[in-house]
C-alpha cells in the first residue's frame, strides 16, 4: 500500500500555483484568465511574468546566483546572514535556512505551472491574434517549452544526486500538464529525457525566428539583445532584449549543459560548438580598464549568452555590501585562485580590496555611472560564452586533446592570461584546469556549485569538520512518498 506523507500540504502547494500574482487570476477568476489569453499581448504578458518571477531574489535574482549557491560553493568568508552561516556548514534544516529552500522550491514549481498554462492554451490559439502571426506563436511556445525544461533541469541539479551518485531510484516529478496536483517520481534517465525533449522542441520552434533574417542579425547584436536598443528597423519591443529571454541560441547552450550532465559527449560538443562557431566576442580589456572605473563592464556583458533581468536586484545586493545589513560578502582565497596570473582581467578589474586585505567582487556592485547602471545593473548572468568552451573542451578531450586545450586557452587569453597551458590528454589534469577556470570565471554566479556536484569534488574552503552535502532537501511539507 502506498504511503503518502503530508499529501494535503502538497495539494495546497499546487492549488496555489494556479493563482499568479502577476496575472491577478486564479481558479476563482477564470473569466479574467480567459480574457488575458484572447490576445497576443496577453500571451506576452504571461510569458514575461514567468521571467519576472524567476528573476526574484528567492530564485535567480539572488539565491541561485550570488546568494545561496555561491555560499554553498564556499566562495565567501563567513557572512553575517544566519541562513548563509548555516549554508556554509550545509545545515539545511535550520530555522533560518529552511524557509529559503522552501520558497525556492515553491517559486520554481510555480513558474513551471505558468509555463504549462501557456503551453496548454497556445496550442489552440489562432495565429492571427499575434502581431507576428505564426512566427510569434512559435516564439512564445518555444520559450515556454525551453523554460519548462530549464527549470526542471535546475530543480534536478539542486534537489537530486548528480549522475555520478545516481543509484537508479525515482527522484523527482516532471510536470507537463496544467493544472496538475500530482505526477509520479521518475528515475534520472527518464527525467532527463523529458528535460532534453522540452529544450529540443523549444529550440526547433525558436529557430523559425532567431535563425532567419532579419531576426538573426538582431539576436547577435549586443546593443539589441542585451541593452534593448533598436537599429531603427525594430519597432516592436518584443524583439529587443532577446538574450534576456530563451532565444534559439540560449536553448542550444542549455542543451549543451544538459547533454554534458548525462555524459553525452557527442551532443554536448555539437551544441556547444554551434555557439562557439557564432564567433561571439569576449568582453575586451578596453571595456574593463576604462579611464572612469564606474563605466567599466563589471558583468562582462558582451559575452553573456543569456541573462535574466531585474530592476530590483540592486536593493538586494546593498544589504550584502560594505556597510550593509549583513556586511560585505568578502571572497575566499582570491590570491590562491589567481596565483601566478595577476594579469587576469577578472582579478585586475572585477575585484577590489576592502580594509585588512579583504576582497569583494564588483560584479554586483551598482555603478555610479547612469548609463552603465542602466545597462548592466539589472542583468543576472545565466550563461556565458566561456561555458561553451569549457563544455566543448571537456567533451572532446579524449579524441582531440590539442583542441581541448586550445579552447581552454582561448578563454584564458581573452581574460588576460599571458601564457598558454600545455597540452594534456589526462582527464584529471584537464578537469583541474577547468575547475580553476570556473573559480575565476563564475565568482558570484552559482555555477561552481553545479560543477563541484557533477564531478563529486569537495568545495575548496569547506571546513574539515563539516560533512559536505550538495543535495538540497525537498521541503518536507511538499514531499510525496510513493
Amino acid at each position: 500500500m502506498k504511503q503518502i506523507k503530508n499529501i494535503l500540504a502538497f495539494f495546497l502547494l499546487f492549488s496555489l500555483i494556479s493563482c499568479n500574482d502577476w496575472l491577478n487570476v486564479g481558479p476563482d477568476n477564470q473569466i479574467a484568465e480567459d480574457d488575458l489569453f484572447k490576445t497576443g499581448e496577453g500571451y506576452r504578458t504571461a510569458l514575461n511574468g514567468i521571467y519576472q518571477e524567476l528573476s526574484e531574489k528567492d530564485v535567480y535574482g539572488q539565491e541561485l546566483t550570488w546568494g545561496l549557491l555561491s555560499v554553498l560553493s564556499q566562495q565567501y568568508r563567513l557572512c553575517g546572514l544566519p541562513a548563509y552561516q548555516d549554508a556554509q556548514e550545509y545545515a539545511y534544516e535550520t530555522q533560518s535556512l529552511s524557509p529559503i529552500i522552501d520558497e525556492l522550491w515553491k517559486k520554481m514549481y510555480n513558474a513551471i505551472a505558468n509555463c504549462n498554462n501557456i503551453i496548454k492554451r497556445i496550442e489552440q490559439a489562432n495565429p492571427d491574434i499575434f502581431t507576428m502571426k505564426e512566427t510569434e506563436k512559435s516564439i512564445i511556445m518555444g520559450e515556454a517549452l525551453a523554460l519548462r525544461g530549464m527549470i526542471h533541469f535546475d530543480l534536478l541539479r539542486l534537489f537530486a544526486p548528480a549522475p555520478i551518485k545516481d543509484n537508479g531510484t525515482a527522484i523527482l516529478s516532471y510536470f507537463e500538464k496544467y493544472p496538475s496536483l500530482f505526477e509520479p517520481k521518475l528515475k534520472l534517465e527518464e527525467y532527463m529525457k523529458l528535460v532534453i525533449s522540452d529544450m529540443e522542441k523549444g529550440r526547433t520552434l525558436l529557430a523559425t525566428c532567431d535563425t532567419v533574417a532579419p531576426y538573426n542579425e538582431w539576436v547577435h547584436s549586443t546593443p539589441i539583445r542585451l541593452e534593448g536598443y533598436s537599429d531603427g528597423t525594430i519597432q516592436d519591443k518584443f524583439l529587443r532584449y532577446r538574450s534576456t529571454r530563451l532565444n534559439y541560441y540560449v536553448a542550444t547552450a542549455l542543451l549543451a549543459r544538459a547533454y554534458q550532465y548525462i555524459d553525452n559527449k557527442e551532443l554536448a560538443l555539437e551544441r556547444a560548438k554551434e555557439i562557439i562557431d557564432l564567433e561571439y566576442q569576449f568582453t575586451p580589456k578596453s571595456a574593463l580598464n576604462t579611464n572612469n572605473k564606474e563605466e567599466a563592464d563589471r558583468k562582462m556583458h558582451e559575452d553573456i549568452i543569456f541573462a535574466l533581468f531585474s530592476n530590483t536586484i540592486k536593493e538586494n545586493v546593498r544589504e550584502f555590501q560594505d556597510g550593509g545589513t549583513y556586511g560585505a560578502l568578502t571572497l575566499y582565497d582570491i590570491n590562491g585562485i589567481f596565483a601566478g596570473e595577476n594579469t587576469d582581467y577578472r582579478k585586475q578589474f572585477l575585484i577590489t580590496n576592502l580594509k585588512d586585505g579583504e576582497m569583494i567582487s564588483l560584479k554586483w556592485k551598482e555603478s555610479e555611472d547612469d548609463m552603465t547602471a542602466r545597462i548592466q545593473s539589472p542583468l543576472i548572468p545565466m550563461i556565458r560564452l566561456s561555458e561553451m568552451y569549457y563544455i566543448a573542451g571537456e567533451a572532446i578531450l579524449a579524441k582531440n586533446p590539442k583542441q581541448a586545450i586550445d579552447w581552454l586557452n582561448e578563454v584564458r587569453i581573452a581574460r588576460g592570461a599571458t601564457y598558454r597551458l600545455a597540452e594534456t590528454d589526462r582527464q584529471d589534469l584537464y578537469l583541474g584546469y577547468i575547475l580553476k577556470e570556473y573559480r575565476k570565471e563564475f565568482i558570484g554566479e552559482g555555477h561552481l556549485f553545479y560543477l563541484y556536484k557533477r564531478l563529486d569534488i569537495r568545495p575548496y574552503g569547506a571546513s574539515p569538520e563539516v560533512t559536505v552535502n550538495m543535495v538540497l532537501p525537498i521541503p518536507a511539507s511538499n514531499e510525496v512518498i510513493l
